[in-house]
C-alpha cells in the first residue's frame, strides 16, 4: 500500500475549504476530496512507522499557521485549482524531519498548496475559474493533524487511516 500524509487545517477553514471543494466538484462533476496540503506521499512505511515518525517530531504550540497567496493552476488533473501556500521554515522542516525518519529521498520540488478541483478542464474554463477565485483566499490558516491516507487507486477510493495530532 502507498500512504499519503495530509496536513489538516483547523475550523473553521476546514469547513469553508471543504464547502468551496464540495461546491467545485458538484459544479464540474469531479472528484471530492477533503482539504488539506500533502506534506509526503509514496510512503510505504507501516502504519504504526508512520505514527512513530509523527509523534517523535515537536511542532510548536503543536500547530503550524501558514499564509496563502492566491490561488493557482498547472492544467493538470491534481493540479487543477489550488490556493497556494507560503513554505515557511516550520512547514519545511516538518517535512524533511519526517522524509529523515521515514527514511524517505526527497523527490520533487515541493510547492506546498491546498486543491480546490481536481479535474481535465479546457485551459479557458481553468482560467476562468482562476479569475473568478484570485482574491477569496488570503487569510492565514492553522493546522494542527496529519491524516495518514492510503492513496492507492483513484480518489474515490482513497481511504483516511488515521489521524495524528501535530
Amino acid at each position: 500500500m502507498k500512504y499519503t500524509l495530509w496536513l489538516i487545517p483547523t475550523e473553521p477553514s476546514f469547513g469553508q475549504y471543504q464547502n468551496y471543494i464540495e461546491e467545485l466538484s458538484k459544479l464540474y462533476e469531479t472528484h471530492f476530496f477533503y482539504p488539506h496540503i500533502t506534506l509526503l506521499s509514496g510512503i510505504l512505511a507501516d502504519i504504526d512507522s508512520i505514527k512513530k515518525a509523527i509523534s517523535s517530531i515537536e511542532v510548536e504550540n503543536n500547530e503550524i499557521v501558514l499564509s496563502t497567496n492566491g490561488v493557482g493552476t498547472l492544467y493538470q488533473y491534481f493540479h487543477r485549482l489550488y490556493v497556494l501556500v507560503s513554505p515557511t521554515h516550520m512547514l519545511l522542516n516538518l517535512r524533511q524531519q519526517l522524509y529523515n525518519k521515514l527514511n524517505m529521498n526527497e523527490r520533487d520540488e515541493y510547492m506546498p498548496h491546498i486543491s480546490l478541483l481536481y479535474g481535465n478542464l479546457s485551459k479557458h474554463d481553468t482560467d476562468v475559474l482562476v479569475q473568478k477565485h484570485q482574491n477569496e483566499f488570503d487569510e492565514p490558516i492553522v493546522f494542527d493533524a496529519l491524516w495518514i491516507v492510503n492513496t492507492s487507486g483513484t480518489p474515490n477510493e482513497w481511504v483516511i487511516v488515521s489521524e495524528v495530532k501535530l
